[in-house]
């Protein structure tokens, strides 16, 4: 998500991931999927083929481990502050772990466009040699809507690059 708030000389652009789930509705769904996998495996133990068991737990372990990890990472947060004399952009998961500064008149977006159509493009910002990308974790209309709220700050911005294939359809069917 892109919320942009222009306060009286400083705009400052918020970016954040779209959350599907809240963790009370993962949690739900990981109860959900640990009765089923258990009940299997408790199943088939008492059928006699327990070796089941530790498979079963290795199972939902890891399930618990990578749900946890995307939720994690959904409360990732980008905010870029532009003032008349400078941009700064904080990176970080729930408060800023990372702060770089740069010169305002140094700077320039340039926005990647994908080789394919299905991937998002890449926005970018550049500042003496230096670049950094910005909202990696944006789908293709967040970005598209940071590069229409970054295009009107007056900061000089580019194009790169070009879509290849334009159609998902090749054959014209």
């Amino acid at each position: 998500m892109v919320v942009a708030n222009n306060n009286n000389e400083r705009l400052q652009i918020v970016l954040t991931p779209n959350r599907s789930a809240s963790w009370r509705f993962n949690c739900t769904v990981l109860k959900f999927f640990g009765l089923v996998i258990f009940g299997i495996a408790i199943g088939w133990s008492l059928a006699g083929v327990w070796i089941i068991l530790p498979f079963a737990g290795l199972e939902f372990a890891m399930l618990v481990y990578f749900v946890y990890r995307t939720s994690q990472e959904c409360y990732r947060k980008e905010v870029l502050h532009l003032s008349d004399s400078s941009v700064r952009l904080e990176q970080g998961l729930k408060v800023p772990q990372v702060e770089q500064e740069f010169e305002r008149a140094a700077c320039e977006f340039i926005k990647q466009v994908p080789s394919h159509f299905w991937s998002a493009a890449v926005i970018k910002l550049r500042c003496r040699g230096r670049v950094t990308r910005i909202g990696r974790f944006l789908n293709s209309s967040d970005i598209e809507n940071l590069w229409n709220q970054l295009v009107t700050t007056g900061i000089p911005h580019r194009v790169v690059g070009k879509t290849q294939v334009k159609d998902s359809n090749p054959f014209g069917l």
